[in-house]
């Protein structure tokens, strides 16, 4: 899991304080670098493989050495013994002192042998003031992409590898040349060329002129010998320290004892160093103190790395982030940030008097102990969960926390980085929300009723009961909306839904799945008591409305079907409460009880079927194309195709009558051929005519048509008969058709991709897993439904909801484009919000092919100009 970054600036930084502590150990340098190559490994975000090695260079030779390493094995740690310079990666890295990376075995890797397992590299040259002193190599998985910020920190890492490779020198030349200073007392000439030949030497006069330097002394300082035998120690002093420190300095000095501590420089240039230093006093032969010999090591790199450490510790102060440090052993706070303290409400001293469990509600003492375990007995190295935290005032808010354990702390501790994700689901239940229920009513949408219906049926399966299904649809309501406008009909939705809510017994679902259609699931009602439910439905619809001071009367057509009596399937129980609210509408409103010898609202329905079959057989149906509009250019974009289907005995049939029939007589399939090889035939014509053609022409598809798994077979035939690119075309597919069948989807879309069609999801936002499919499928738009467009310069929501999926849809890299856009003001705003295309009645209502052409089309040859429907 990637850490946040506030996260992973304090994991860097826990790691560079515990490679400084390395510095003090005593123990061999050996040890100390496979130590640190350790501590690297474990960086979690980094995701390297464990193991690793640390070569030492000899620029003398132009060889490396292997002289650390981690689990590299017994082949890799023999072939790579020594290695040339410019040999391999790890010699390129030393020749050319810059960082090397590979993403496999490629050809830079002259070491290989047999069985040698996939992977690639960072090698990090080492070096100290220009001067290369080893690499690092470190190994990737096969494939890992580089990054640069990796590669920084590798960088910076070894540089603290220079410093523990520099700084372990010198202190063991410190300490033999304070060795020999004691075995020398007695000798200056031998006390002379033992300490010139370690470290910064120097020696003054018990008053302070400066009588002996050497080199390294004059290089550090930038003063030649000339200038600083004679002169003042004072030379070099940077101010830094107060007159107390210097005071101390000189009272332990003069009192015959040896000085240790660290000392602030500056050198001749302005620029400040630090120094470790031991200053010896010498006496005469009579016993007074004639002299100070000043041994120092260099320690400026380490002083800078802990002030970037104080510089870190005031960052995590003041993070927004939540960080925790707790005793392992009392589980007792003993570092807390101001982030964490403000949000608790907590002051300094508080909540040091505090634990974990003290703001962990949902865990008791036993459960915190066994979450983190783990943690404990070395199992992982990081812990991350979900959890709530309260506050001083008792309010809780939720955080996602990555716990670590620093096992190597003196006493060992827990260090924790939370964050407070209430923003984070807050969206979460938005998305949830978008996706299960409507937004118009709150009530659930047909996809989380689908899941309900199945729930019933098998808890009435289970318990030997029933469960019955009421299917309504609102009479008049179309009246009222016609002749009052969407935010009356809107008013009036949601207070149906409001009402039968009301009506229904709890453990009910209630669903909104049509402009005014709803449906609801009762499970194991008796009879009696599903009449008086229905009853109580019918009234209270039928009771007038009052909205905005208008008395509205509606009526309600319900059909009623019962598991296990009408149906032994969800889909089954729908359709036939679909056909007995049909029979109760016909027959006037009120509630119709599902009858299998209901054929009457079938007749219809049953001529219509033939009627098509009829027409498909004989080219009897027509093609309608209307135009999507480049918001930014206002000019042509693309166009969708649908049906139009004007019948010798059944007059105009509308795509709402024709659908449900088709998909009842299994013609779907065959319905949406025809419309791909007309649409091919019209576009062939078009270019016939010397047209510039719409860069996409849209056609509908159904769930059938990707069950069938004929769609591309249908595609590929119609362009190859009429000379059309497959690119011409694209396909809209609604949500709920997509998620029928996720799997035979995703292989039709992916097979539509590779034919060259591109994909739109029609009516997005109406479905109900799309969120979490959209990056699987093979998609390049969305198409946001007319339902929420209507209403987005009134509604609050349906502009809330068009924004995020316009921001989501740029995100993705999608084109979106809203439907049903009917005035200037809307099609602005959307613009506005990001929106790239739209179509609707306010550009052209769907036209014929030759009206289109006329309106939209441009010659080919003329295509530079604007044409005057994109004026």
């Amino acid at each position: 899991m990637t850490l946040p970054p506030l996260s992973r600036l304090f994991e860097q930084s826990a790691l560079i304080e515990r490679l400084l502590r390395v510095v003090l150990q005593d123990a061999p340098l050996r040890d100390l670098l496979t130590e640190a190559l350790k501590e690297l490994l474990q960086v979690s975000w980094l995701k390297l493989l464990p193991k690793g090695g640390i070569f030492v260079a000899d620029e003398g030779t132009e060889t490396l050495r292997l002289y650390a390493e981690h689990n590299l094995g017994h082949q890799i740690t023999r072939l790579c013994k020594n290695i040339e310079f410019g040999q391999c990666l790890c010699g390129r890295a030393a020749l050319h002192r810059v960082t090397q990376y590979a993403h496999c075995v490629d050809g830079r890797h002259e070491i290989v042998f047999e069985g040698i397992q996939p992977h690639g590299h960072y090698n990090v040259p080492i070096k100290n003031s220009g001067k290369l002193i080893g690499v690092l190599v470190v190994y990737l998985p096969h494939g890992h992409s580089r990054s640069g910020e990796e590669i920084r920190f590798l960088e910076s890492f070894a540089d603290i590898l220079a410093l523990i490779l520099t700084a372990k020198q010198r202190e063991e030349d410190l300490s033999l040349a304070h060795e020999q200073l004691k075995s020398a007392l007695a000798d200056s000439n031998s006390l002379m060329r033992a300490v010139r030949q370690h470290t910064i030497f120097s020696q003054t006069t018990r008053e302070g002129l400066i009588t002996e330097v050497n080199e390294a002394f004059c290089r550090i300082s930038g003063y030649a010998r000339s200038e600083l035998i004679g002169a003042d120690h004072r030379i070099i002093n940077s101010g830094t320290h107060p007159p107390e420190f210097w005071a101390d300095f000189w009272r332990t000095i003069r009192s015959g004892q040896a000085w240790r501590g660290e000392i602030c420089n500056r050198a001749k240039d302005g620029e400040v160093y630090w120094v470790d230093s031991i200053v010896m006093p010498f006496r005469a032969a009579d016993g007074a103190i004639e002299r100070f010999i000043s041994i120092r090591n260099d320690i400026t790199e380490r002083k800078r790395a802990e002030e970037a450490l104080a510089r870190m510790a005031r960052i995590l102060e003041h993070s927004s982030n939540e960080i925790y440090v707790f005793d392992a052993a009392t589980l007792r706070f003993l570092l807390v940030n101001r982030g964490a303290r403000d949000n608790l409400g907590y002051s300094r001293d508080e909540i040091t008097a505090l634990g974990p469990l003290d703001i962990k509600p949902d865990y008791s003492e036993e459960a915190f102990l066994g979450l983190i375990s783990p943690l404990l007995g070395n199992e992982t190295d990081m812990l991350t969960f979900e959890t709530i935290h309260a506050r001083k005032d008792g309010s809780v808010y939720p955080v996602h926390i990555n716990l670590h354990f620093a096992r190597e702390e003196h006493p060992p501790v827990f260090v924790a980085v939370v964050q407070d994700i209430t923003d984070r689901r807050r969206k979460d239940e938005e998305i949830r929300k978008l996706a299960h229920y409507d937004q118009l009513t709150g009530l659930a949408n047909r996809a989380l009723f689908s899941e309900r219906m199945e729930e019933a049926i098998a808890q009435a399966v289970q318990q030997g009961a029933n469960a019955h299904l009421l299917y309504m649809d609102l009479d008049r309501f179309k009246q009222i909306n016609d002749a009052l406008g969407h935010a009356i009909g809107d008013e009036v939705l949601r207070q149906v839904a409001n009402r039968l809510t009301e009506a229904l017994p709890s453990g009910h679902t209630l669903a909104r799945v049509g402009g005014d259609e709803f449906v609801a699931v009762l499970p194991g009602q008796s009879d009696d008591a599903l009449s008086h439910i229905v009853d109580a439905a019918l009234d209270i619809v039928e009771t007038p409305f009052d909205i905005d001071g208008r008395k509205l009367d509606l009526g309600i057509s319900m059909g009623v079907t019962t598991y296990p009596d009408h149906a032994q399937t969800a889909e089954e129980l729908l359709r036939f409460a679909d056909i007995a609210m049909y029979a109760a509408k016909v027959g006037g409103g009120g509630a119709r009880i599902f009858e299998h010898n209901m054929d009457g609202q079938l007749t219809r329905r049953q001529l219509v079927g033939e009627r098509l079959i009829h027409s498909l057989r004989n080219d009897a149906l027509d093609l309608a194309f209307q135009p999507i509009i480049d918001l930014c250019t206002g000019c042509l974009s693309g166009a969708e195709v649908l049906l139009r289907w004007e019948d010798d005995e059944l007059g105009q049939v509308s795509p709402a009558e024709v659908i449900p029939v088709a998909d009842e007589y299994r013609l779907t399939s065959k319905l949406g051929a025809w419309v791909i090889d007309r649409t091919c035939r019209q576009i062939a014509e078009w270019e016939r005519q010397g047209m510039a053609v719409p860069p996409t022409v849209a056609v509908n598809v159904s769930v059938q048509q990707l069950e069938d798994r004929t769609l591309c077979q249908d595609i590929q035939a119609a362009c190859t008969a009429h000379g059309v690119s497959p690119r011409r075309l694209a396909v809209e597919i609604t949500e709920s058709s997509m998620m029928s069948n996720t799997e035979t989807t995703q292989t039709m879309l992916t097979q539509l991709k590779t034919l060259g069609v591109a994909v739109s999801i029609d009516d997005f936002g109406t479905g109900y897993s799309s969120l979490a499919y959209l990056k699987q499928f093979a998609v390049e738009k969305l198409k946001i439904d007319i339902s929420f467009v209507k209403d987005l310069l009134d509604d609050e929501t349906s502009g809330q909801i068009v924004a995020a999926t316009i921001a989501m849809a740029n995100g993705l890299g999608l084109r979106i484009v809203a439907e049903g856009v009917e005035s200037a003001d809307v099609a602005a705003k959307l613009l506005s919000m990001g929106c790239s295309d739209a179509q609707g009645f306010f550009y052209e209502a769907p036209v014929s092919g030759t009206t289109f052409r006329e309106k939209w089309l441009a010659p080919r040859e003329d295509v530079s100009k604007v044409i005057s429907a994109c004026a």
